[in-house]
């Protein structure tokens, strides 16, 4: 994970001065609610094959849910960009709210080795 982290940094500390201001926060913000969203939408679809797979049901049955899942993805799938879109629209303050919470020496900046 750690040399995860130090892409992720690297990516991100677009400037390079080992300090992520409220700029380059807001690009990780935007970053995460977007892998967030992506994952959501993954995960959701994990759990109904995983409950489908378990459930005791014939192929036909199985073969139904998976069409009635198809039918209602979209529908999810514009929630989960609806909810994506208001956190996104409120990136500023999600932005605050992270930066105050990685700056864990209380300096007023997020610096990499925080």
């Amino acid at each position: 994970y750690v040399s995860d982290l130090e892409k992720t940094w690297a990516t991100f500390d677009a400037n390079e001065n080992g300090v992520l201001d409220s700029r380059e926060g807001e690009a990780l913000t935007k970053y995460f609610l977007q892998e967030m969203r992506d994952l959501m939408v993954e995960m959701l679809h994990e759990v109904f094959t995983a409950v489908v797979n378990m459930a005791p049901l014939s192929d036909a049955q199985r073969a139904e849910a998976e069409r009635q899942y198809g039918q209602v993805q979209g529908q999810l799938q514009a929630k989960y960009d609806a909810s994506f879109a208001k956190h996104l629209h409120n990136s500023e303050a999600i932005t605050r709210s992270l930066l105050e919470c990685m700056d864990i020496n209380e300096n007023g900046k997020v610096e990499k080795d925080e």
